[in-house]
């Protein structure tokens, strides 16, 4: 993970007069000036377009301007500094996915809670149902409601009746879900569990999925587009406990039909954390997930140090050849 050697600038991202000037590159895009744009209801529709179809909820991210080692002009294969490989200037931080199970009466109970429990979430479920999908492993039921959430209900291999919504907060609005949570006392809604959670950092330059690695054993899957440039690199399976995934996210939002800029990189490093020391844990454990980092675990490899000056792309290429023997 990077070590964070600039300030959090989450504060300044709606502050008017906010001195981001872009990451530097030559396709370097100006995430933070963009929302402040949107924000202020400046931007062009073509900004808009796109900063709402990567978060519509601008306010819900947060950003940072770090290094890997200390400060230094930006870097790219012709002006290489193998002091301080930073990645980045600007990188924008939200949660991308969040799942949570909330205990309920079991489907089959006959009493009146129960009964008054699942009658009035049928009705409520019914209300906002936007699509109707088919049975999943481990629900009976499963539907879209209010076009944001994933609602599945009536436990299929446990006899802990759960209710699993799952959303986008990014492109979500609680205020859809109430009368979902409604159904719900206090007492219920303060244990609830996250099963889920997905939490992505974005850069807005070209970082090769190659060169990050996680340290110790775990399963790497990648993928690489005919032109030969890596596209994604997974480490571990869906099923892991954390798993990363470094992947291009234009790629991603344009094969959604999202138009991007024109040359743009923005690519992600993505956490998906389904147990935090061992476990799920509940919604206002807020402590416990303050002291858990999922990118703890990050490494960049690093070229080595060598003398790059005036060489190019083609003359760093045959120096690091040499140094591991090619």
């Amino acid at each position: 993970m990077p070590n964070d050697s600039g300030k959090e600038n989450a504060g300044c991202l709606g502050a008017s007069g906010c001195g981001f000037v872009g990451s530097g590159g030559s396709n370097g895009y100006n995430i933070h000036r963009a929302i402040q744009l949107v924000k202020s209801d400046c931007a062009d529709v073509a900004t808009r377009d796109f900063v709402t179809a990567l978060y519509s909820n601008p306010y819900l991210t947060g950003g940072y301007s770090c290094n890997f080692a200390h400060s230094a002009p930006l870097d790219d294969l012709l002006n290489y500094s193998p002091d301080s490989f930073c990645l980045c200037q600007f990188e924008n931080i939200s949660i991308d996915k969040i799942s949570l199970l909330f205990g309920v009466p079991s489907i089959r109970d006959k009493g009146e809670v129960a009964k008054k429990f699942w009658r009035y979430f049928g009705v409520a479920v019914e209300a906002g149902t936007t699509m109707k999908y088919g049975e999943v492993p481990l629900y009976k039921y499963h539907c879209e409601y209010s076009n944001s959430f994933d609602i599945q209900w009536e436990s299929k291999q446990n006899n802990n009746e759960t209710i699993r919504i799952e959303f986008n907060p990014n492109h979500s609005n609680l205020r859809e879900l109430m009368p979902i949570l409604s159904c719900f006392t206090s007492f219920k809604i303060e244990l609830c569990r996250v099963s889920r959670m997905d939490i992505a950092i974005d850069y807005f330059k070209f970082i090769n999925p190659l060169c990050w690695h996680v340290i110790g054993g775990t399963s790497i899957t990648q993928t690489i587009s005919c032109s030969g440039i890596p596209q994604t690199r997974y480490f571990g399976s869906s099923s892991s406990a954390v798993q990363i995934r470094v992947y291009n996210k234009v790629r991603e939002l344009e094969k959604s039909g999202v138009h991007c800029p024109e040359n743009m990189e923005l690519w992600r490093c993505e956490a998906q954390v389904k147990e935090i020391f061992g476990d799920s844990w509940f919604l206002l454990d807020v402590d416990k997930v303050a002291k858990f980092n999922p990118f703890q675990r990050m490494e960049v490899y690093n070229l080595p140090s060598i003398d790059t000056t005036g060489q190019g792309a083609y003359g760093l290429f045959i120096e690091v050849c040499k140094l591991v023997n090619i």
